[in-house]
């Protein structure tokens, strides 16, 4: 006779609902991305055919436009620049909001499920995501060969959304060796200091691409583990 586990395909039948949440949620942050990037193209071209439509500037000489364009133009253009970056900073804001939230959830299901030595409140780190982390690690004790490398590149990005949340991406020219540039974030350098930028959404994709494949690896080590535990607490009994 078939068990419900059998059709949710974990054993502990806790880990199928944040599988779905999971992966309904990083479909609706990607959706997001998509809506967003699709706005802010139809916003260039409309720019694009008002600049291109204006008979004064395109009647002027290649040379003769600059003035022109800063005085009538350039505050829109800036606007446009300025709607895609927080667009972008506020979608990395949110993916590493969902991050940490759904990985506390899912220790805090862990803890309210077995009666273990050390409190998710009493694991220290320098950050919640760390702690999380290590709770994982060194109380529940998880198989972490697979899911690591996805938690590093995940975590190596998190200096990068900092600086972008808290200082609109500023950083002095020493902490610029701190950054992991991937595609689609960059830095420009100025006289005493330099900026992160997010160029190009793969950016965002890509770390997307990294907390899927985290949590795919994570569920499937909890579960590993939870059934390890349930094996040996029948065992005592015996």
């Amino acid at each position: 006779m078939l068990k419900a586990s059998d059709y949710l395909g974990f054993s502990w039948g806790e880990l199928w609902y944040e599988e779905f949440e999971i992966d309904a949620a990083l479909d609706a942050i990607r959706r997001l991305i998509n809506t967003q990037e699709k706005s802010l193209e139809e916003l260039k071209e409309k720019f694009k055919k008002v600049l291109e439509a204006d008979p004064t500037y395109n009647s002027l000489a290649l040379e003769d436009r600059g003035d022109y364009y800063s005085q009538f133009f350039e505050r829109e253009d800036q606007t446009i620049e300025e709607i895609k970056r927080i667009q972008r900073s506020s979608l990395l804001m949110a993916i590493f909001a969902f991050f940490e939230g759904r990985l506390k959830s899912i220790c805090q299901k862990i803890e309210d499920d077995n009666k273990l030595p050390i409190k998710l409140s009493e694991v220290k780190g320098n950050t919640d995501i760390q702690k999380l982390w290590t709770y994982l690690i060194d109380v529940y004790k998880i198989d972490i060969t697979k899911v690591k490398p996805y938690y590093e590149l995940i975590n190596q990005q998190k200096f990068a959304r900092n600086r972008i949340v808290h200082h609109e991406g500023y950083l002095s020219k020493d902490q610029k060796v701190r950054l992991n540039l991937v595609h689609g974030l960059g830095v420009k350098d100025y006289l005493t200091d330099s900026k992160i930028e997010i160029t190009d959404i793969s950016f965002l994709k890509y770390l997307l691409d990294q907390i899927d494949g985290f949590f795919k690896e994570l569920l499937l080590v909890i579960d590993k583990r939870y059934k390890e535990m349930k094996k040996m607490a029948s065992t005592n009994l015996k």
